[in-house]
Parts: C-alpha cells; structure tokens; sequence
C-alpha cells in the first residue's frame, strides 16, 4: 500500500466580506472574474467571491478565525505548486453583517 502524497499546507489570510447567520462571504485572492486567452486575469477582473458555512451562527464577532481548506484553485495551484492552502478568514470591524 502506497502512503497518501503528504502537502504543506501554506497560510492564506483573508477578511471576511459579510456574514449572515448561516454564512461567510470572502473575496478569493486567487479566483477572478475574467481571464484572457493566455489563461491570465484580465486587468478589470474582480475577486469571486467564495460562500462558506458559518458554524457560529449569530454568535461569530470580531476578532474570531474560521478555518478553511482550499479545494483547487487555479491560481494558488499555479503560485504553489504541490501545496494546499489554510484560509484564516478574520471577521474584523468592517465586516458586513445581515443577521
């Protein structure tokens, strides 16, 4: 039996946008709206926005980290090869919240 192929797993800090009750919205630093041809963002693209579970409810509050693993992203795969990325999502002061 083979062992499972063992990755880094490279810290991403992100802010979250917005939290609801049952979610958290953050801007991806990787996924983009619009790629040209070459497979490149294109210079007016926007960061997508990425929809995680909210485990806190109405309870999150500024301060807290939630955790996330990245899946696959194109451009963390292409920035870190072989690696897989922790996203350490801060709900700070300035995050929208619609409870």
């Amino acid at each position: 039996m083979t062992n499972p192929v063992e990755h880094d797993y490279t810290p991403i800090a992100v802010e979250a946008q917005r939290i609801t009750s049952t979610n958290i919205y953050v801007a991806c630093p990787f996924c983009k709206s619009r790629y040209n041809r070459s497979g490149k963002p294109a210079k007016n693209s926007k960061q997508i926005i990425h929809i995680h579970g909210n485990p806190y409810n109405a309870n999150i509050k500024s301060g807290d980290i939630e955790t996330r693993t990245h899946h696959s992203v194109a451009g963390f795969d292409k920035e870190y090869p072989n690696k897989k990325g922790e996203f350490y999502i801060k709900i700070t002061n300035q995050t929208i919240r619609d409870f």
